[in-house]
């Protein structure tokens, strides 16, 4: 356990999430302070928890960095449209991560950390290396599609859908799923098509796979069927 918070990324993050409040948030928080991870998880599960988590804290932290600078230069070009939807993704990601930081400060520390973070900054470092925005949002399209699913398996694990674990994970899964459509107009927006987001599919899914697998175990030990969850991804 500790009371540091887990950083994957340092930057500046969340300068626009006061535009909104979260639709689940604070009354997810009351109900995670009521309960004791210590009863509600066995050991082998902390474990493998504390081992997933940190993959999709770096997934949260970079979005925040990426919608945080998107947002600046839709104020500079004027698009106006769809700047309130792209300022309720950021604070959705910050949510997302502080109820994420909130479980792993309960969690013991995993071994090779600093290993499973590297992997993650790695993969998203990749992901952002694009040559037009098009392909980037394209990306971020793909990238929270495969959010939905690994979501929707955890919330499906073995810790039951009534715990509060499960029901944030329920929670991402529902936000990211709004995220899939607002990034793919966003695409539209600056000039992109259906073959614009096509085209990032299978890297994304790909690369993605290829980080995840690394904790195949983990995943397993919560009862999530990582074979099928790859297949799932990769479709």
């Amino acid at each position: 356990m500790t009371d540091k918070p887990y950083r994957c990324f340092t930057g500046k993050l969340i300068a626009n999430a006061t535009v909104t409040t979260s639709r689940w948030f604070e009354s997810w928080q009351q109900q995670f302070q009521q309960t004791d991870l210590a009863v509600t998880l066995s050991s082998e599960q902390a474990n493998a928890l504390a081992r997933l988590l940190p993959l999709l804290m770096c997934g949260e932290q970079s979005a925040q960095l990426v919608f945080n600078q998107t947002l600046e230069q839709c104020q500079a070009d004027s698009e106006t449209g769809i700047y309130q939807q792209l300022a309720e993704i950021e604070a959705d990601e910050q949510f997302h991560d502080l109820a994420l930081q909130q479980v792993f400060a309960q969690l013991p520390t995993p071994e090779g950390l600093s290993r499973i973070t590297r992997r993650a900054q790695l993969f998203f470092c990749r992901l952002n290396q694009t040559k037009s925005k098009q392909e980037h949002f394209a990306r971020i399209r793909h990238l929270d599609a495969c959010v939905t699913i690994i979501m929707s398996a955890m919330a499906a694990s073995a810790l039951g859908p009534q715990h509060v674990i499960s029901q944030l994970f329920q929670h991402i899964q529902k936000d990211e799923a709004r995220h899939v459509k607002i990034s793919s107009q966003y695409v539209r927006l600056l000039g992109g098509d259906n073959k614009t987001i096509l085209a990032e599919a299978q890297m994304i899914k790909r690369e993605l796979v290829n980080l995840l697998s690394s904790e195949k175990t983990a995943f397993e030990t919560l009862g999530v069927d990582s074979q099928q969850l790859f297949a799932r991804i990769l479709k």
